[in-house]
C-alpha cells in the first residue's frame, strides 16, 4: 500500500487538489488509494482493516469523514444495498463527466462498468433524458445507471450450494 502511494504521481504532485478545493492530507490520500486499488466496493470497515496494519493511527471516524468528503467532491461513488452498510468505490476522472452504466454484485460487491452501447440503446437513453429533462425541467449533464444482482462467479457458487 505505502509503495503504491509513493509511486503514484497523482499523489506526489501536490498536497492540495486544486479541483477539489480541499487539502489532500495523508489519511485522505491513503483512503483514496485504497479505493483505487480495490476491485470491489468497500465499506469503511474494509478500508480500516486494509490500512490499520501500516497506519494504525487512522481511525474509523477519520475514514467516515473522509469518505463523505470524497463523495461530496465526486471522487468516489457510494452505494447502499439495503444491509445498513454504505459501500464506496474510486471514481475514475473520466467517469465523472461521461455517461456509463455499472453492475454491482450484491454478494461479493464486484463492479462491472460499461459505456459501450448499441445505437438502439443510445437512442433509448437519449429519449429518456429528453423526457426527464422536459418533465422535471432539469438540465441533465451526465448519468450513471446501476444494476444490482449476482455476478457469474456468485451465481455459480449459489447453484453449487443448491
Amino acid at each position: 500500500m505505502a509503495s503504491d502511494l509513493k509511486n503514484n504521481e497523482q499523489f506526489q504532485n501536490s498536497q492540495k487538489d486544486p479541483s477539489a478545493n480541499f487539502r489532500m492530507t495523508l489519511p485522505r490520500k491513503l483512503i483514496l488509494q485504497c479505493l483505487k486499488n480495490a476491485e470491489n466496493y468497500l465499506t469503511a470497515d474494509d478500508i480500516f482493516v486494509a490500512l490499520y496494519p501500516e497506519y494504525p493511527g487512522i481511525g474509523l471516524a477519520t475514514i467516515y469523514r473522509t469518505l463523505n468528503l470524497l463523495e461530496e467532491h465526486e471522487m468516489i461513488n457510494k452505494v447502499n444495498l439495503g444491509d445498513g452498510k454504505a459501500r464506496f468505490a474510486y471514481q475514475e476522472e473520466e467517469d465523472a463527466v461521461k455517461n456509463y452504466h455499472q453492475m454491482v454484485c450484491k454478494r461479493c460487491f464486484k463492479v462491472i462498468k460499461f459505456d459501450e452501447f448499441t445505437d438502439a440503446e443510445l437512442d433509448c437513453i437519449k429519449n429518456c433524458q429528453q423526457r426527464y429533462s422536459t418533465q422535471f425541467k432539469f438540465k441533465i449533464e451526465s448519468h450513471i445507471v446501476q444494476y444490482y444482482g449476482l455476478c457469474e462467479e456468485c451465481q455459480s457458487l449459489i447453484s453449487e450450494d443448491e
